[in-house]
């Protein structure tokens, strides 16, 4: 009979082994493949105020699609993006996007930034970018 504590250092070393597997095929979640990052903010017009239900586009760099939005009832807005394959080297790097809104003509607002990127199944840290509308 396994008793709990030998069963849970065997557990362990089961995921361990599985998780050095994983890190050194050449499918390596944390080195190749599309990255992620989460990014929130405040859309608000010239005096100040915030913009509900504006539209707003995020494109990155890096081949993924973009992403096209409406701001909450208070202004904000929150997005999970995604890039191409293989936008930079390792498990994380900076990528050009670009934010607008409105997301087609006239555009009001705008602003280019780097945003920080991760592969592999990690929670992206979360980033802020408020557009305010000159």
């Amino acid at each position: 009979m396994v008793s709990h504590c030998a069963l849970g250092t065997w557990i362990v070393l089961a995921t361990a082994t599985s998780l050095a597997t994983a890190c050194g095929s050449p499918t390596d979640p944390f080195t190749s493949g599309p990255a992620h990052a989460s990014v929130t903010g405040l859309v608000t017009a010239h005096e100040g105020t915030p913009l509900p239900g504006a539209t707003l586009r995020i494109g990155c760099a890096g081949g993924g699609s973009a992403v096209v939005m409406l701001t909450d009832s208070t202004g904000h807005y929150v997005a999970n993006l995604e890039t191409g394959s293989d936008p930079f080297d390792g498990a994380s790097g900076d990528v050009l996007c670009h934010f607008a809104e409105p997301a087609a003509e006239n555009v009001r607002v705008q602003v280019d930034t780097l945003l920080g990127f991760a592969r592999g199944p990690l929670l992206a840290a979360l980033q802020f970018v408020d557009l305010h509308e000159p």
